[in-house]
């Protein structure tokens, strides 16, 4: 059942954001906001000073993704979808202050457009008559970029753990022939409604699974990413030779635990050097083959192709 008071908090966290305000996401990663079936999760980011509050492993999953790129410069999770028209998501974003950007539609719009039945929530009011609102959707990641001529702008990721899961809800519910074609028609839409609510503001809309990733390059990202808040107390400029050789290493087919195993014997910090080594593939001084198992007590194949470039069409501003 939806709440009133459920749509109230997430207006109160999402309606007044402004660039410059910590961002607050629709719902939070708990056991009391969270659904049922969620794979909820918080994932500390050194790039955004806070953590994001994840719903599902796609979520999670994207998210280390969308991150490791170096031209995301923001993240917005669980993102509220407005009933009514809106400011574009980057509108007063300091470097675009001034500039005209499109409003996003609104969802009753858009669903009214495209024949959707949109949520609605009963709010009763003091003198005890009921009134019928909108509920809000919400997304799932949105995505801020910048690019080669720093400007900004925004890709909005849709997510599920299935291909499937586009097209039906809940599909492991028992279900009638017609609340499974009610089903598959109202997920069909559903998805319809929030591209087409981000195109009115010339966004993108990516649907997205786990298996639009190539599953070693997936669990590489989850490994290095682990190692992206690690603080060092060995010496800056120890850390700064140690990040040269274990490029030559890497060029010259020599495992790079060695070097580590090298480095730790003459200055100690032994787990520091060894996590150094994710650090560096993580922030893209060490460019490793990532579609291959990342084992450092092996020699590593240099980068063939980068990732990013890879999937460079899933970060890509064009709507066209």
């Amino acid at each position: 059942m939806i709440k009133f008071a459920d749509m109230q908090r997430m207006v109160e966290r999402q309606a007044g954001f402004q660039w410059g305000d910590k961002y607050q996401p629709s719902t939070f990663a708990t056991t009391r906001e969270g659904s049922r079936i969620s794979r909820i999760s918080r994932l500390n980011s050194a790039r955004l000073g806070r953590a994001l509050h994840l719903q599902s492993t796609s979520e999670t999953l994207f998210a280390k993704f969308a991150l490791y790129h170096p031209r995301v410069f923001d993240l917005h999770e669980q993102k509220m979808l407005f009933p009514v028209p809106h400011q574009h998501p980057l509108d007063g974003h300091p470097t675009i202050i001034g500039a005209e950007l499109p409003y996003l539609e609104g969802t009753v719009s858009v669903a009214r457009r495209i024949g959707f039945v949109h949520k609605q929530v009963i709010a009763e009011l003091e003198d005890g008559s009921k009134v019928r609102a909108p509920y809000p959707y919400q997304g799932d990641l949105l995505l801020y970029l910048k690019d080669e001529n720093s400007n900004p702008y925004a890709v909005n990721w849709n997510l599920k753990a299935t291909p499937a899961d586009f097209k039906e809800k809940s599909r492991s519910a028992v279900k009638t022939p017609q609340q499974q074609k009610k089903s598959k028609v109202n997920q069909v839409l559903r998805n319809e409604l929030e591209e087409q609510y981000y195109a009115s503001a010339g966004i993108r809309t990516h649907k997205l699974t786990p298996e639009n990733l190539d599953s070693k390059f997936a669990a590489n990202l989850n490994l290095i990413f682990s190692f992206h808040l690690k603080q060092y107390t060995v010496d800056s400029k120890v850390l700064h030779d140690y990040s040269l050789e274990l490029q030559e290493s890497l060029s010259a087919g020599i495992p790079l635990s060695i070097v580590a195993i090298q480095y730790s014997k003459k200055w100690g910090f032994r787990d520091q050097f060894i996590s150094k080594i994710y650090r560096d593939i993580w922030d893209r001084k060490l460019l490793v083959n990532l579609f291959e198992p990342v084992r450092i007590d092996h020699a590593l194949e240099s980068q063939v192709v980068d990732a990013l470039d890879l999937y460079k069409y899933l970060f890509a501003e064009d709507t066209q």
